[in-house]
């Protein structure tokens, strides 16, 4: 199956993969914002994680990394590797649809 090796600083947080069927998602954001009374704030955060199908009715979603503390100077490395597992997600929610 693709997966994703996601690193920071060198140091492999996940082997992220759901199986041939799914979405798998990495996003790095950045966010600005002019505080009320003082300086600006920003924020840097990194999210590793997907949508897949368990059962036919119902829809499960993975996380394996969720970082609010990134900082300037921080690498992030997503290497995509074929492997045949993957590490187990962190949290998984299941909701049930029609």
């Amino acid at each position: 199956m693709i997966c994703f090796d996601v690193f920071r600083n060198n140091e492999r947080l996940c082997r992220a993969g759901i199986g041939d069927a799914g979405v798998l998602s990495t996003i790095l954001t950045w966010t600005g914002r002019q505080g009320d009374s003082g300086p600006a704030r920003s924020r840097l955060n990194l999210v590793v994680g997907g949508l897949h199908n368990p059962a036919p009715t119902v829809d499960a979603y993975l996380r394996w990394v969720e970082l609010f503390d990134l900082q300037p100077g921080d690498e992030i490395t997503i290497r995509i590797v074929e492997s045949p597992e993957a590490d187990a997600p962190s949290s998984e929610e299941r909701t049930p649809h029609e």
